[in-house]
């Protein structure tokens, strides 16, 4: 910018539209959409015409910026500036839309393009089904592709992989495979993407056999597999519970040039604790600690869960206080599992402490938190911190479910705490929280027993 500036204040040397274009570009690929404008209202002042480059430049920067009012009104003024938006233009304008979800838009785009006599090429069509895919309009994208074809422009590789993968991840794996079927008749070559695509459904659908057989075809075709092949892989041995051969894939991935990430380990922590191994899967996780691959929350979060399932109450409660030691801060559901087994090893003070620290965090809770906490309290008598739970509950949004706020209310009412039963009593009612007849019945004559009549009126 300093250089292209000092260039332009020498002797006898004016900058024209092309090198106004060389700086527009750099500018925009480095996402400073502020510079682009402004270089661009310098170009206009400095006389030069900007042409077809200029306005793609400026329109990919504004719609990368989520500034399309601007994008819109600076494609709206090419033609007075005497440069008619082209295909390039076009595509570049319904790209960005489709990557704002602003799909609806252009698709009527595309169509104005069409009526102003201008013929859309692949990359036009592709970003446009790639919009509808990704916003599951998959109806919209087969009736799109299926003009594209009538209008004579054929489909290539990526289109095909936008349809299959949009497919794919709606669960029709029938029209999917059907996709990939006619896209090696018309000679497109499947990538990496394609068979990724697949595996992935396929495993979604439990068709493991599939996913294997696409994997063997996909080496036959000489494609490379990557890091999210293997691990479509090991999720589909994982799922089958066959953990010998998910566990010999795993061993065999760094040798293929693909070392296992943190998917590949919380997969195979995920298989072995399904089948009721979380001490083999704790291993696992040191391993994964000393190779350098560092655990997620979702490491910590699977095994403490394995424990809990197994009833390893000790060990589950145990990995959740190494948790801050490994730089993680606990999710809601860290918490919700570790209330859980806190509750069911009969420690319900330690489990309100670590509620109370969860709140701290700024974590909601919800019915999984609440439910083992408010029977573990009021079984224990331990009605103030009770109280305490359920004003958490009210500030959260979270509602108690009936049996919940029933047992409360009947312990409330059996130690005659009358004031903390008309305070839970309105705060929830005032939420549209209705009580049964028979705990009404309770609350009732607990407040006429009480010196309240007011509220037992």
């Amino acid at each position: 910018m300093a250089f292209f500036q000092w260039a332009g204040s020498q002797v006898h040397y004016n900058h024209g539209t092309l090198s106004y274009n060389y700086l527009l570009e750099v500018l925009a690929k480095s996402g400073r959409c502020d510079h682009v404008y402004g270089t661009y209202n310098d170009m206009l002042a400095a006389g030069c015409v900007p042409n077809t480059y200029t306005y793609g430049y400026l329109l990919r920067s504004l719609c990368q910026a989520q500034r399309f009012e601007e994008a819109r009104s600076v494609f709206r003024g090419m033609a007075a500036q005497g440069c008619s938006p082209n295909v390039f233009s076009y595509s570049i304008l319904i790209a960005g839309l489709c990557r704002g979800q602003k799909v609806d838009e252009a698709a009527e785009l595309l169509n104005e393009m069409i009526d102003g006599g201008h013929q859309p090429n692949v990359v036009t069509y592709g970003s446009l089904l790639s919009g509808l895919c990704k916003m599951g309009k998959l109806k919209e994208a087969v009736d799109l592709f299926s003009r594209m074809v009538y209008r004579g422009c054929p489909p290539d590789g990526v289109v095909y992989n936008v349809l299959i993968d949009g497919f794919s991840k709606k669960g029709d794996m029938g029209e999917a495979y059907r996709l990939f079927e006619e896209m090696l008749e018309k000679g497109c070559i499947p990538t990496v993407f394609t068979y990724n695509s697949l595996l992935s459904g396929f495993s979604r659908k439990g068709e493991f056999g599939r996913v294997q057989s696409l994997f063997k075809d996909m080496l036959r075709q000489g494609c490379v597999p990557n890091i999210f092949t293997f691990n479509n892989l090991l999720d589909g041995f994982c799922k089958m519970g066959d953990m010998v051969e998910a566990h010999r894939l795993f061993l065999e991935m760094r040798s293929l040039g693909c070392p296992p990430d943190v998917v590949s380990y919380n997969t195979l922590i995920r298989g072995m604790c399904s089948k009721g191994k979380p001490h083999e899967a704790q291993r696992l996780l040191r391993e994964m600690i000393r190779s350098g691959v560092g655990p997620d929350i979702v490491s910590y979060n699977i095994l403490i869960d394995g424990y809990s399932k197994s009833g390893a109450l000790d060990h589950a409660i145990k990995l959740f206080y190494e948790i801050p030691k490994s730089g993680l801060e606990p999710d809601a559901f860290s918490y919700s599992t570790i209330i859980d087994c806190l509750c069911r090893a009969g420690k319900v003070g330690a489990a309100f402490v670590v509620f109370k620290d969860m709140i701290a965090n700024g974590s909601a809770p919800d019915a999984a938190v609440v439910i083992p906490l408010v029977i573990g309290l009021c079984r224990g008598e331990r009605l103030t911190e009770s109280c305490e739970l359920f004003q958490a509950m009210v500030k959260f949004e979270c509602v108690p479910l009936i049996p919940e706020y029933n047992l409360l209310m009947y312990k409330l009412c059996k130690a005659k705490r009358s004031d903390d039963v008309c305070e839970i009593f309105h705060e929830l009612t005032e939420r549209g929280f209705s009580p049964d007849v028979e705990i009404s019945k309770v609350i009732l004559e607990t407040l006429r027993r009480s010196d309240d009549k007011d509220a037992a009126e």
